[in-house]
């Protein structure tokens, strides 16, 4: 493939505009190989840092790697927290970049640097200048911004317009909002509250700085303030830019690897060990033919949608803490969603291609698994071979059908399945069922039975020609008009998703403003509108838009000798949600839900089903941003980025037997 050239660093689309700049015209940088400002020099290249096991967060540490990394420079500390100059802040970026990529690696930070005025940083623009360095490496506009600024940076605002954003559920920050409310509100909502801030940034580049994290410490780029809201108008501390530059260094993920998917090998044996492979296990074994009721498990988004960003912050990356906050909370089983298109980021070439360090970091997922415990089933929300650039903001509405139904319709994504199906049964061929399982298509929705098998029959046949025993799952949920017959005659798990009564566990903010207080008055065994009762027992038989059920699925793997699992249950929403902006958190009490989710397990358990709920959500256990959730009691969990709910984590440790003390 052609070669890509390395425009500059971070991981996500971008919105540009010039509002930053206004006024930076006509400047130009002063040399600094004689200033203090210019810092140790900087290696052409480093070493990765990859996330592994929580380390203390340690400030003054950081500061003095930061210092001796050549981030940062000694003038600096001597002037901590005073404020710092946008020109000294470019610099750390810049530092901090060339560190990580190599020297000069960013024509844009180069260029911007020597137009910057040397004025004070406020906070309320350093959104957007990260937000430019991401957007500029994921276009790859090979462009030399040095030579003419601004000539070229208006045209390139003019050729991208606006691209794909990122996710909707971390676009949140506290604040008043224009009615005089206080709580947590979306970014338009704020925006209009402040009259400063909007010139400065937008939704956008607020999400990619506060819900991007270092990869090692699991901190935010930016810590908010202590009310949870960001501090626009404030000036820039030496020491709050220090950090935010050492932490955007160790947020970058290394360059990408691209080889044809037939090319790919199989998973680094450093990582995923003969020893780990082999070491005694508590996790049971797994056959198409039965999947073991002793799963219990949670979803958790890694690198999941590619329409919502090319790097998002909030799901792209698990380390090692992440995954052992879970073990401890008695769960086994990890249904990781991801996206295919996200291991061909952060250029997506769509040529056969996959990046290496992308599978390499999914070696060390399922290793962590292993060694801690819970088993990882691989759940795409896509398929490969779909054209993410033809569907921009525009087409964002979509972009979900187009995922979740391209490959019933269209020969050429369906050969593109098989080859990068069978390249990833071929890496994982010599890892246990009891480890690693696949999960086909999250939700997909083919119109009929024979097409679902029509379309993933050629896949299965790849993976089992690869990995004889691989155990496979096909998503067959209540909104499809299928049954899953076909699917099951090909010899594949069924997986039900649980989401029954609808009223009591789709939380939708309409019927919140029409009846406020609406979910505060609910109880479990939910009563519907006409007065019947409906406990877990009975959801089994709920349809909720054609043909299947809890029951009928299950039935229907049980005749034709597959396993049956429930891959989703629970609650989700209870997050406003306007423009695709989540706002702040509502729903169900606390112990209505703990009734439902103990009702729901103990049928599954009775009826020898494995189950995966929610980990990530306000009715779940974690959120990355601590809501006001009536009856939650959230506490940073120590190296992880997740704020957990300590109620709900004592529910979980005992409905799943987790002593303390147990490993």
């Amino acid at each position: 493939m052609k070669k890509r050239t390395r425009i500059a660093a971070a991981g996500l689309a971008v919105v540009l505009g010039l509002s930053l700049l206004g006024g930076c015209g006509g400047q130009t940088e002063p040399d600094l190989a004689a200033s203090s400002m210019a810092g140790p020099a900087v290696p052409e290249s480093t070493e990765t840092p990859e996330p592994k096991a929580a380390e203390p967060y340690s400030e003054e540490a950081y500061l003095a790697q930061a210092r001796e990394m050549g981030i940062s420079w000694t003038e600096l500390d001597e002037r901590l927290d005073e404020g710092i100059s946008l020109k000294e802040f470019l610099r750390l970026m810049k530092n901090a970049n060339d560190l990580y990529y190599g020297k000069d690696s960013s024509s844009f930070l180069n260029g911007y640097l020597a137009n910057a005025p040397e004025e004070d940083l406020i906070w309320g623009r350093v959104p957007r200048i990260i937000y430019y360095m991401a957007g500029i490496r994921y276009f790859q506009v090979d462009w030399n911004f040095e030579e003419d600024f601004w000539d070229k940076f208006g045209p390139l605002y003019d050729e991208i317009g606006e691209p794909i954003m990122p996710g909707n559920v971390n676009g949140i920050l506290s604040g008043v909002a224009p009615d005089g409310r206080m709580g947590v509100f979306s970014m338009n909502e704020l925006l209009t509250n402040l009259d400063e801030t909007t010139e400065y940034f937008g939704w956008a580049e607020l999400e990619f700085c506060c819900c991007t994290y270092d990869r090692i410490s699991s901190e935010r780029l930016i810590t908010l303030q202590t009310d949870g809201s960001f501090p626009c108008e404030k000036t820039v501390t030496a020491r709050e830019a220090i950090l935010l530059a050492f932490h955007l260094y160790r947020s970058f993920e290394p360059e990408p690897e691209y080889v044809p998917v037939e090319e790919a090998g199989l998973y680094d044996a450093a990582v995923i060990t003969d020893t780990l492979l082999n070491a005694p296990t508590r996790l049971p074994e797994a056959t198409n033919q039965k999947l073991p009721a002793e799963w219990r498990g949670v979803n958790y988004d890694y690198k999941c949608n590619a329409v919502y960003g090319c790097g998002g912050g909030q799901v792209n990356f698990i380390n090692e803490r992440d995954i052992e906050e879970i073990a401890d909370a008695g769960f086994n089983f990890i249904r990781l969603r991801l996206s295919w298109l996200r291991l061909q980021e952060p250029y997506f070439p769509n040529e056969g291609t996959i990046d290496l360090h992308q599978l390499e970091y999914l070696d060390q997922i399922i290793a962590w698994g292993i060694q801690h415990g819970v088993h990882i089933q691989l759940a795409f929300s896509d398929t490969p071979g779909l054209d993410l650039k033809a569907y921009g903001p525009e087409r964002w509405n979509e972009w979900m059908d187009y995922m979740q139904t391209e490959i019933f319709y269209n020969d050429a994504v369906r050969e593109e399945s098989v080859r990068y199906w069978r390249m990833l049964a071929k890496r994982y061929a010599a890892v246990s069922n009891r480890f690693l399982s696949f999960n086909l298509l999250n939700e997909c929705d083919p119109e009929t039975d024979e097409t679902y098998a029509q379309a993933f029959g050629p896949v299965v046949e790849a993976i089992w020609e690869e990995s004889p025993d691989r155990v496979i799952v096909a998503d067959v949920q209540t909104h499809m008009p299928i049954t899953g017959e076909e699917m099951a005659k090909l010899g594949v798990c069924l997986s039900f998703h649980d989401y029954n009564p609808e009223d009591f566990c789709e939380l939708h903010w309409e019927k919140e403003q029409e009846t406020p207080g609406h979910y505060d008055q609910m109880t479990w065994p939910y009563t519907s509108a006409d007065g019947s009762t409906v406990g877990a027992r009975d959801a089994l038989d709920m349809v909720a838009y054609t043909v299947g059920s809890y029951r009928v699925i299950k039935e229907t793997a049980e005749k034709y000798g597959v396993g049956f699992m429930v891959g989703e249950y629970g609650c989700f929403g209870g997050i406003e949600n306007a423009d695709s902006h989540a706002t702040r958190a509502f729903g169900l009490p606390r112990e209505e839900l703990r009734k439902m989710y103990e009702d729901k397990s103990s049928v599954y358990s009775e009826d020898g089903v494995a189950w995966a709920t929610e980990w990530f959500g306000s009715p779940a256990l974690a959120l990355d941003y601590p809501f006001s959730v009536p009856g939650a009691e959230y506490e940073k969990a120590p190296g992880s980025r997740w704020y957990v709910d300590q109620t709900m984590l004592a529910f979980w440790k005992e409905l799943n037997g987790k002593a303390e003390g147990d490993a």
